[in-house]
C-alpha cells in the first residue's frame, strides 16, 4: 500500500517513488526494486541492477532540470541504519538540493527524533502525475519498453 501511494513509475523491477517526507517538496525521489524483489543493502546489488536504477537517475535527473529550471540534483544512497536508513531496502535518492536552512531543520528534527511531516496520497498525486508523464515520455522509457 505504501508502495502504490508513492508511485511515479515502474520500468521492469524497479520503481520511482516518490517521498512522503521530502526534503524537496515536489523533488525528492527514490530509486528501489519492486516487489518481490527485495534487496537490503546497496552492495548486494548486481551490475545489471545498479545499471538499471542508473538509467532511471539519469531520467529523473533530466526532468527535475528541465521542470524546475536549476542545475543542482543531489543523488545519494544511505547504507545501513546508522547511515540514516530508515527502511531495510536498497534504494537511492534522487532530489533537487534544498536549502541550507531547510536541510539542517530536518536533520535537527531527525536527530532529535521528531517525525517530518508526512505527505497526503492527495498532496503526493500533483508531482506523481506530472513525473509519470515525464519519464513515459522521456529517453528512458522509449529504449526499456
Amino acid at each position: 500500500e505504501v508502495i502504490q501511494n508513492q508511485m511515479v513509475y515502474k520500468q521492469g523491477d524497479f520503481v520511482v517513488l516518490y517521498n512522503f517526507r521530502p526534503y524537496t517538496e515536489g523533488y525528492h525521489f527514490m530509486i528501489t526494486p519492486y516487489l518481490p524483489l527485495h534487496v537490503e543493502d546497496w552492495q548486494n546489488f548486481s551490475l545489471e541492477d545498479v545499471l538499471h536504477i542508473d538509467c532511471l537517475a539519469q531520467a529523473l535527473v533530466r526532468e527535475i532540470k528541465k521542470d524546475s529550471g536549476r542545475d543542482d540534483v543531489i543523488l545519494f544512497v544511505q547504507n545501513g541504519m546508522a547511515a540514516g536508513m530508515t527502511v531495510p531496502h536498497g534504494h537511492m535518492h534522487v532530489l533537487l538540493r534544498p536549502s541550507k536552512l531547510h536541510l539542517v531543520s530536518q536533520v535537527l528534527l531527525e536527530i532529535s527524533k521528531h517525525k517530518r511531516k508526512g505527505l497526503t496520497s492527495e498532496e503526493m498525486e500533483p508531482v506523481k502525475r506530472k513525473f509519470n508523464q515525464k519519464l513515459n515520455g522521456s529517453w528512458w522509457h522509449k529504449i526499456f519498453r
